[in-house]
């Protein structure tokens, strides 16, 4: 099969939306033949933690304490171990904790190794997520790094969640009660938000108001079960344990380059505020509002795909394995939790 990278170099930055449409085809025709690879690096900043939790359905917690033990004891050197939890939400299963990990190999390994002992004995069925946690320090106190990264969620948010779909064309069936969508709130309180940026106001102001938007009771949700948490921030400059940003609409995976694909993405929304073209947003901005519908966004939305894509990547690699992650194959489907046909070797 024709390897896309030898077509294009990994490590340019071929604009999509510039691109004419003939070469696009092409371009798109290379991605849809591309099985994605586990990487032992990415293209974030090596600075950046992260944290995961994998849930599994029909895993009994003994049979999965087991498993992290022995995983644990291959890195007998890292700092901190996975720790197995229970998790009411799950059908008779359990959640993987990860220890603080970076873009470093010894953490892409720790990750390959524990989705790959798990396979053998746990099912993703309706109720499991994939959460990520990003460390909020990576924000530094930029109120324009945070509200870009918002501006960018709130204008591409049918893309982000039919991506984190994975294998999946449809979300899990649950994902309203545990990861409400917050594209409406954000984007109807836009000029509010901009208002504060303009002031120059703190990010303790900003995050203030941004914070009880998405936890005001108005709204019958706890902040945790949306799409977005920000609970558990304490602030944007300090590496803690637990300071992160969480994001919950991923379906549960056991494949570790979907899990690593995920990371990317949303590690690459909050580094790469160079790339952000506020006239784009605006043009969003000023379209005809309708109301969000989950179940659209299961459909494919390519030209809003390769313009997002443009925004929040520098590399083509990146842009590659986004695209694939996100077109499945061209697939369509409103059948719950319908597998796509495979894109990961």
């Amino acid at each position: 099969m024709e390897d896309i990278f030898k077509e294009i170099n990994p490590k340019e930055n071929i604009m999509l939306t510039q691109m004419s449409k003939n070469d696009l085809r092409d371009f798109l025709n290379l991605v849809n033949n591309y099985f994605l690879e586990y990487r032992t690096s990415l293209n974030i900043a090596e600075d950046l933690t992260f944290g995961l939790e994998i849930e599994c359905d029909n895993l009994n917690i003994g049979k999965a304490k087991k498993i992290i033990v022995k995983n644990n004891e291959k890195f007998v050197n890292t700092k901190n171990d996975w720790q197995v939890t229970t998790d009411a939400s799950l059908n008779k299963g359990c959640e993987i904790n990860s220890p603080i990990l970076a873009n470093d190999c010894i953490s892409w390994l720790q990750l390959y190794e524990v989705c790959k002992s798990l396979q053998g004995v746990a099912k993703i069925k309706k109720q499991a997520a994939a959460h990520v946690h990003i460390g909020a320090n990576i924000v530094n106190e930029n109120v324009q790094t945070l509200w870009q990264f918002l501006q960018l969620w709130f204008t591409y948010e049918k893309v982000i969640y039919r991506f984190g779909y994975g294998e999946y064309l449809t979300a899990r069936p649950n994902i309203i009660s545990y990861a409400y969508p917050v594209a409406s709130i954000l984007k109807t309180h836009y000029h509010q938000f901009q208002s504060i940026v303009d002031s120059d106001s703190s990010m303790k102001e900003f995050f203030a108001y941004l914070f009880s938007l998405l936890h005001r009771q108005t709204y019958n949700r706890t902040g945790r079960n949306e799409a977005l948490n920000f609970n558990n921030v304490v602030d944007f400059h300090s590496l803690k344990k637990n300071n992160t940003i969480e994001f919950r609409c991923p379906n549960g995976t056991l494949n570790p380059i979907i899990w690593q694909n995920n990371v990317n993405l949303f590690a690459s929304m909050l580094i790469n505020t160079d790339l952000f073209q506020p006239d784009i947003i605006l043009k969003h901005l000023q379209e005809e509002y309708r109301d969000i519908d989950i179940n659209t966004y299961q459909e494919i939305y390519l030209d809003e795909a390769l313009e997002f894509c443009d925004l929040v990547f520098a590399h083509n690699i990146d842009k590659v394995y986004f695209l694939r992650q996100y077109l499945k194959n061209y697939e369509v489907s409103c059948k719950q939790l319908k597998k796509a046909k495979p894109f990961t070797k």
